[in-house]
């Protein structure tokens, strides 16, 4: 009567401890609005001296598009373009259009929105690299398992009254970079 619908091979996805980043216009537009909001009340509601007004404006609007760039859109030579966690336990993050390994450990400053977003500052041996993950841009699976990976995955109400915040352990850092 009908053909068989045909079964689809199975998916690596589950199973992968990586996940490839995605940009967040979502997110890059909403630090953008922040932004346009911070320098529209410097102009308007500051009692400095016009210039100096504008020169607060221009140099917070530089590095915030610079930051949006790097850190939301994965547009800059330095973002971070795919994480990794293999089961030994220590983190590689691959940076750039070409995708250069390099180990890196997950630093304070690290935050998860559940639900919305995850921004994670790591440390390379070549400096601090940020990333913005909007969950809902991503691969569930893989978000899933880098939440699970962070230690952030929810907790009953017992258990989550007693911590005060969610907090990283930092693990040893391996200097090596793969080409």
């Amino acid at each position: 009567m009908f053909p068989p619908i045909p079964v689809s091979p199975g998916c690596a996805g589950p199973c992968s401890r990586r996940i490839e980043l995605v940009p967040s216009r979502r997110g890059a537009s909403l630090v953008g609005g922040w932004l346009a909001a911070l320098c529209l009340s410097l102009v308007f509601a500051v009692a400095l001296p016009l210039p100096v007004r504008i020169a607060f404006c221009v140099g917070a609007a530089t590095l915030g598009f610079a930051g949006i760039r790097r850190y939301f859109l994965l547009a800059h030579r330095k973002s971070v373009r795919a994480l990794a966690w293999p089961d030994d336990g220590h983190w590689i993050a691959y940076v750039g259009p070409r995708r250069l390994e390099a180990g890196v450990v997950l630093t304070a400053g690290s935050f998860h929105l559940p639900g919305v977003a995850l921004f994670l500052w790591l440390r390379a041996c070549d400096g601090f690299h940020g990333v913005f993950i909007d969950t809902g841009m991503q691969e569930a699976y893989a978000v899933r398992r880098l939440i699970r990976r962070l230690e952030w995955a929810p907790r009953g109400a017992a258990e989550s009254e007693n911590r005060q915040a969610d907090t990283i352990r930092a693990q040893g850092l391996k200097c090596v970079t793969r080409h």
